[in-house]
């Protein structure tokens, strides 16, 4: 879409991401029904030969560790200030943090596979129904696999 935009704009200063375009309803899936909208988007995507690929949203936990140890590393001068009991305390807290770290990404991704699993048990989300309607199939991508 950004590429579409950019070149019928014709400006190449321009670019958008993926936020962009996001037809999430976060703010407003409770107080309005924007089925006609994106069956209105859907129709416009078809007419210009595009589509739409359907993803479910899911959260992941990003370890920053290894990226502040390299700018750390930068920062050092020399080996000289090597301490093997602060190395040693260093490296059990690492290990508890992979351990914490690990489990929570098991829950995450547990919670993942059971809004899965109700997402599928339940009626077609209305922007998945907006597409069926304007593309007369289900979207790529749906249902999301568990």
């Amino acid at each position: 879409m950004d590429d579409w935009i950019t070149r019928s704009l014709g400006r190449e200063d321009v670019h958008y991401d993926y936020m962009d375009f996001y037809m999430g309803t976060a703010w407003v899936h409770q107080r309005a029904d924007l089925t006609p909208v994106y069956e209105t988007i859907f129709r416009r995507l078809r007419g210009r030969g595009l589509d739409w690929v359907y993803q479910f949203p899911g959260l992941s936990i990003v370890d920053l560790r290894p990226l502040r140890d390299a700018l750390d590393e930068r920062g050092r001068g020399s080996n000289m200030d090597y301490d093997p009991n602060e190395a040693f305390a260093a490296e059990q807290e690492d290990r508890q943090r992979d351990e914490e770290l690990a489990e929570l990404r098991s829950d995450l991704d547990a919670s993942h596979r059971e809004e899965i699993k109700k997402l599928r048990r339940g009626p077609l989300p209305p922007i998945v129904s907006a597409y069926e309607r304007a593309f007369g199939r289900l979207p790529r991508g749906w249902p999301p696999p568990i």
